[in-house]
Parts: structure tokens; C-alpha cells; sequence
């Protein structure tokens, strides 16, 4: 009977959440501080030591998540200013999941105005809205390497508007690829896909965040866990 019943709902927001563990860092500002100074060497072989992910084995992030703009390249610096990010604060992926591999059906990104305003208190920061739609999915075949990867496929996303400056962001034509480097973080990279794939020197990683009752987040404005800035 599996086979007529695809989709499973195994994970739920009242279900025990456990935030990323930010080994010593006393908060999030400080986590992507120390990132945004790491070289595409260092990144690379991050990537290249990171965990390959089976078909079945579930993807590793619930709910809500944080993000951090890593390395120094100068696109990575372009990427951590606000108004080139657009206010990009992470993503909540669903709750319901694939039967066969454990992927959220989907994710949607979450924009936070107030994200990278490290003077502001943490709870005006993390409030934003959710646009830019994609499937995620488990693939055998990295476009970087060739090797297994959780993937995010924005082909059939609209437009993301960004209403600060009054522009649209054209994201129909990327690709996301995404392992896991320790419990509840992921590191990414980015490719724009055309007549043939074309990989973008920048990387992101995303963050398990969780409410302040350690459930997982359901919307951007309950991320509490870890602290975005500590108080």
C-alpha cells in the first residue's frame, strides 16, 4: 500500500527540536563573522569532507533555518551586503516528506529586512516573509562533483520582489546543492543552469534553528535557538 500513499508526514512543528550547536561561538552574528572570512580553499575542502547522503537516509533540516553568506571572495562579500541579499535570512522547508527519501515535499525562502542589523534585537530581525518557492530532492549526480546531493530546483519559482528597492529577482534558473557538515548544518553551493550548468563561487550554509520551547519553527519570526545575537 506504500506505493499509493508517497508522501508521509514524519516530522511536525510540536515534535523536540535541536538547535545547531555553535561550539563556543556565544551566537549566530559571531558564527557568520568568522565564515565570512573563510577562503575558497577552506570552503572547498569543507565541501569536499562533508557527508555524502544516501537516497533514504532523510534530510537533515525541519522547519525553519538560519543562514550565513560564507567566504571572502569578493561575490561572497557583494552576497553579505543587505541590499544585494535582498534581506535573505534562510529557509523553512515542510513537514511533509517524500516516503522513499525522507525530503521535505518543498522549501520556501524566507527574507528578514532586518537580518544582517546586528545592532537590532534579535526578535526584529528575524521577522520577515516567506517567497521563492523549490523542490528538494535527493540526487545522485552533483554538478559540482559528480557525487550523491541533496538539491533544490528553483525552475519552476516566480519572481522573488523585493520591496526596499523596488526590484525583482530572477531565481528560475538556479540550482542549489547541499551536504551536511555536522548535525543541523549544511553548507551549499550555488549553480546557474542554462543550456549547460555553471557553477557560482559561492557558498551558504544553513543552520537548524529552533522556537524558544525547542519546537521546530513554522514561520521566520519564531527562530529563537541559538541566539541570533546574544543578549
Amino acid at each position: 500500500m506504500v506505493g499509493h500513499k508517497p508522501f508521509r508526514c514524519a516530522t511536525s512543528c510540536q515534535d523536540r527540536c535541536t538547535p545547531y550547536d555553535l561550539n563556543g561561538r556565544k551566537d549566530m552574528d559571531q558564527m557568520c563573522a568568522d565564515m565570512a572570512g573563510w577562503s575558497d580553499e577552506h570552503l572547498a575542502k569543507l565541501w569536499n569532507a562533508s557527508a555524502i547522503p544516501t537516497a533514504a537516509e532523510g534530510f537533515p533540516l525541519r522547519g525553519c533555518s538560519y543562514r550565513c553568506v560564507a567566504g571572502s571572495n569578493w561575490l561572497a562579500q557583494m552576497a553579505q551586503r543587505p541590499m544585494v541579499n535582498a534581506g535573505w535570512s534562510g529557509k523553512c522547508f515542510g513537514f511533509s516528506l517524500n516516503q522513499t527519501t525522507g525530503t521535505p515535499l518543498g522549501l520556501i525562502n524566507q527574507f528578514s529586512e532586518h537580518y544582517d542589523k546586528r545592532s537590532l534585537p534579535s526578535n526584529l530581525r528575524v521577522a520577515g516573509k516567506v517567497q521563492g518557492t523549490a523542490s528538494v530532492f535527493w540526487d545522485s549526480t552533483s554538478i559540482a562533483d559528480g557525487k550523491p546531493v541533496w538539491a533544490f530546483d528553483y525552475s519552476q519559482a516566480p519572481d522573488i520582489y523585493y520591496s526596499p528597492m523596488d526590484a525583482r529577482m530572477v531565481v528560475n534558473g538556479i540550482r542549489d546543492e547541499v551536504r551536511q557538515v555536522a548535525g543541523g548544518y549544511l553548507l551549499g553551493r550555488m549553480h546557474l543552469i542554462n543550456e549547460k550548468p555553471y557553477p557560482i563561487p559561492l557558498y551558504f550554509v544553513l543552520f537548524q534553528a529552533c522556537t524558544e520551547d525547542y519546537t521546530f519553527p513554522s514561520s521566520p519570526d519564531t527562530r529563537a535557538l541559538p541566539p541570533l545575537r546574544a543578549a
